[in-house]
């Protein structure tokens, strides 16, 4: 006699309707000959994340003082957007490399610093908070050759080419414009940077000119993930890209009709792209390694230190906007580190060490029920 089922699922499998938890098991290894619906849960994957780069302009004051346009980019004022965009696109202006004592090695020296900066992030956080939408990614195909007909118009063909993407395309990608304009403003000067230096006008870091290297290419990373926003489903990468156009004559278009300017709501950024690279798990250790190369603390981790920590969901809403990315090789998640010995862990840790697991998720859960203009 059989046993009672204990559980629905049970009830369900023995009534010939399908085992929910074996479902996916099931219809991967069998044919369902009894037609049954299989009750596999569909695929959510959601957009997850999608990382820039920081270019390597040279916007030192004596590059910039030739160029009219450049002139807001010399103000003393950190909190200014205009020192943002600065340095956020020219990392070295806050740690700039140089020798010393005329050995063969590099040094950091801070020589301009901005709150609104963070020194030791290889991306622009601003683009991956803003971005709204993107598009253009090649497929990946297979170049195929197919023969003449022969006398009974019998053909043949083969695979022939390479089926990686090595070609040129462009990527259009729609960022929200924030108060003040900063996405506008850091495009215009990345993309007039670039005009300047094919001119002549501006000069690239001396490293940049040694290395025949292209000083405004940024990658675009781009991380999509299930439900969680933590388990990686895929990951792929552009070779290198860099923006083609800024729109600026949207600006200064004009209606009477309405109160504000609709149309500069949005920014839309082209931008053009070379090769790309899907789903290869070399992404994951150089996208760690770019991180490691601007955060001494982040290439200790990488090399064993217990000097950082992973962000537990649970403080995740409280410690918003404060750690840097990391994906486990192993367990294909994207994981959020801050340092143990940076203010916010210390302060976070002292006030919530004495809680209690349930204490910690209704205070998460009642951050992440405010809304965002709520929070600022």
């Amino acid at each position: 006699m059989n046993e009672t089922p204990n559980t629905l699922d049970q009830f369900m499998e023995e009534a010939g309707l399908g085992s929910v938890k074996k479902a996916l098991g099931n219809a991967l290894y069998g044919y369902n000959h009894a037609r049954v619906s299989p009750g596999i849960p569909i695929n959510k994957n959601t957009y997850g994340w999608t990382f820039f780069t920081r270019p390597q302009l040279n916007l030192r004051s004596d590059n910039i003082r030739n160029v009219r346009q450049f002139y807001p980019l010399l103000t003393t004022n950190p909190l200014s957007i205009q020192r943002y965009v600065r340095l956020m696109l020219d990392p070295r202006l806050q740690r700039e490399l140089y020798f010393k004592n005329n050995k063969v090695r590099f040094y950091y020296r801070e020589i301009l610093k901005s709150p609104l900066v963070d020194p030791y992030t290889p991306f622009i956080p601003i683009l991956t908070n803003a971005i709204k939408s993107m598009s253009g990614w090649p497929d990946e195909a297979l170049p195929t050759y197919t023969t003449t007909q022969g006398l009974r118009r019998e053909q043949t063909g083969l695979v022939d080419g390479t089926y990686e993407v090595l070609n040129a395309y462009d990527i259009n990608v729609t960022f929200a414009n924030y108060i003040n304009d900063p996405i506008f403003m850091l495009f215009q000067i990345w993309t007039r940077y670039s005009s300047l230096v094919f001119e002549g006008v501006l000069q690239p870091y001396w490293d940049m000119v040694v290395r025949n290297a292209i000083d405004y290419n940024t990658r675009i990373y781009r991380i999509t993930t299930d439900d969680t926003w933590e388990n990686i489903n895929y990951i792929g990468a552009c070779g290198a890209g860099f923006p083609l156009a800024t729109p600026t004559g949207k600006v200064y278009d004009f209606s009477k009709d309405k109160p504000y300017q609709e149309q500069t709501k949005e920014i839309n950024i082209r931008f053009r792209c070379f090769g790309a690279n899907y789903n290869d798990d070399i992404l994951i250790k150089e996208f760690n390694l770019v991180n490691a190369m601007f955060n001494p603390e982040y290439r200790a981790f990488l090399e064993g230190a217990d000097n950082m920590e992973v962000i537990p969901k649970e403080l995740r809403p409280i410690l918003n906007f404060r750690g840097y990315p990391y994906i486990d090789p192993n367990k294909y998640k994207l994981l959020w580190l801050i340092p143990k010995s940076s203010q916010a862990y210390k302060k976070i840790t002292e006030k919530y060490s004495k809680m209690s697991d349930k204490e910690l998720e209704e205070i998460s859960d009642n951050l992440k029920s405010i809304q965002p203009d709520q929070k600022f």
